[in-house]
């Protein structure tokens, strides 16, 4: 099932969007769920935002990670604003550091961001370090 819905997103069928969401609905297989976001995000499909946003918070940390990495990929100020209050409100440094790298694919807008969260966290070492890092690295092509 996660093959047929990579080739999904290789093949650009945004037609499959509204079932792919009823598929997330139903799935109990948290690897399938993830691959469900993780489709929907490489679609681009900026309406399945807030769908995603509201999921957040009930789902396992695989398919948390998948939905942080697709508003990474869906650039809308939406998306932005979740992902910056989510990385203010997490306190796990790899969490942080998804977050940070999904804000940073929002370009100049994202990286203003965690300029702006870097000079907040000049008192704490690890998050200074961690901003640090992910706004050095050079840009990564999604997967």
């Amino acid at each position: 099932i996660t093959f047929i819905l990579r080739e999904v997103a290789f093949f650009k069928q945004h037609e499959a969007i509204p079932t792919l969401l009823l598929m997330l609905d139903k799935q109990e297989n948290v690897l399938i769920r993830a691959q469900i976001v993780k489709t929907i995000g490489n679609l681009g499909d900026l309406e399945c935002i807030p769908y995603l946003i509201n999921r957040f918070s009930i789902e396992s940390t695989l398919v948390r990670d998948a939905i942080i990495v697709a508003l990474g990929t869906l650039k809308d100020e939406t998306s932005l604003n979740f992902l910056t209050e989510t990385y203010k409100s997490t306190e796990e440094s790899n969490i942080k550091m998804v977050i940070a790298r999904a804000i940073k694919n929002h370009g100049e807008q994202g990286k203003r961001i965690l300029n702006n969260l870097q000079q907040n966290a000049k008192n704490n070492q690890v998050e200074d370090t961690l901003l640090n890092h992910v706004i050095s690295e050079r840009e990564i092509l999604p997967v």
